[in-house]
């Protein structure tokens, strides 16, 4: 089963089939793509690409409360339709405004948080960070995190808790 999917802003196909083709599949294809330039890609440069795109991966870059106004993706949710499941909530989720919401960051330096580091507000815990990485384009750290909405203005700076100690990100 061939699969299109496109993740990191460019055609990519997934391709579904018993392991014991792996081999015969990988070479394959392989042999038929060196003629346009084919290559492969790995999971952790799909993960940094995917970042840089601010593409979410649901239930790490979000929770059970979390709604797609929180992960700026509004523009998925169609008020317009008639009636859908959830439509009151959101409603009322939207013209409340959202208590938190997720936030590309990037740190100054090579240093990368992990997944679930706080981000910290007056000495205290306020969000979490979802998604980390090293950019290898920037040089640096960069990720999400959901932080509460007032944090979380265009050009803010915010502190991540990284073994003990408080950073800074932009």
């Amino acid at each position: 089963m061939f699969l299109r999917v496109g993740f990191v802003g460019e055609t990519g196909w997934e391709l579904h089939f018993p392991a014991e083709y792996s081999k015969y599949m990988w070479e394959t294809i392989m042999k038929a793509g060196e003629k346009y330039g084919i290559g492969p890609f790995g999971v952790e440069a799909q993960r940094i690409l995917r970042l840089e795109k601010k593409h979410i991966i649901p239930s790490q870059d979000t929770d059970l409360l979390s709604t797609p106004l929180d992960s700026d993706s509004s523009w998925v949710v169609k008020f317009d339709k008639k009636d859908f499941i959830g439509k009151r909530s959101l409603l009322q989720v939207r013209d409340r405004g959202s208590k938190t919401m997720l936030v590309g960051f990037v740190m100054p330096s090579t240093t990368v948080p992990e997944d679930g580091d706080p981000v910290i507000f007056d000495s205290n815990p306020v969000g979490r960070v979802t998604s980390a990485r090293l950019s290898p384009t920037l040089g640096k750290g960069i990720g999400f995190a959901m932080i509460p909405t007032e944090l979380g203005n265009e050009g803010n700076t915010i502190q991540i808790r990284v073994a003990k100690h408080n950073l800074v990100a932009k």
